[in-house]
Formats: C-alpha cells, structure tokens, sequence
C-alpha cells in the first residue's frame, strides 16, 4: 500500500511552501502593496495640488499683468487730467485778472471824470 501511495506523492514537492503558503510572506507582501498603493494616491493628490498651484499662479500672473497695465493707464490719464485742471486753473486767473483790470481801469475812468467835472480848471492829461 505505500508502495501504490508513492507514485502519488512523488509529483508533489515535499517543501511546505508549495503546499501551504506561508502567512508572515503573504502579509508582508500585502502591506508592501498596500503602502505602494497609499503613496501612489499621496503621489497623485500631491500632483493634483501642483497643477491647482499651477493653474492659480497663472491666473495671479494676469491679474497682476492687468494690474500693472491699469496702473499705467491710471497714472497716463491722471497726469493728462492735472495738466487740464492746470490750464484751466490757469485760464481762470487770466480772465478773473483782466476783469480786475478792467474794472480797476473802469474805476479811474470814472473818478478821473468826476474829478474833471467838479474842477474843470484842471487841464485834462494829454
């Protein structure tokens, strides 16, 4: 009988590690997996952050872009409007002094004239 048995077994390795697998392997391998797995996904989160910080960069690059250019535009029409408000501040002290004069000459017309009609010995200026 263990003759007839012999045939039987000989196919079979005689290790353990073909007939039974070994616990302490297979965990260790499964945790290596399961670490491989979980740096995998911090991989891919960290990569998604990356092209997020990416993108919000370039978006804060032309905000600043338009930033600047409306700075530029802001100064250009500041300075065109203080050289108007300078001219015309100008023109109005030009015009309050010739009104000034005008009146301050109206006013020695006036009194060279009263002065001709109460006393007119006086000879009149050339």
């Amino acid at each position: 009988m263990a003759d007839s048995r012999r045939p039987l077994l000989d196919d079979v390795s005689d290790s353990e590690e073909d007939v039974v697998p070994q616990p302490p392997q297979d965990a260790a391998l499964r945790r290596a997996q399961q670490e491989v797995d979980g740096v995998k996904q911090v991989m891919r989160n960290n990569i998604g952050k990356v092209l997020e910080r990416g993108a919000k960069l370039d978006q804060l690059e032309e905000d600043a872009e338009a930033l600047r250019d409306g700075a530029a535009a802001f100064h250009r029409q500041s300075r065109k409007l203080r050289r108007q408000m300078c001219w015309q501040n100008a023109r109005t002290n030009v015009i309050v002094g010739c009104l000034a004069l005008a009146l301050l000459i109206i006013a020695i017309v006036v009194g060279v004239h009263k002065h001709h009609k109460n006393n007119p010995s006086t000879p009149a200026p050339p």
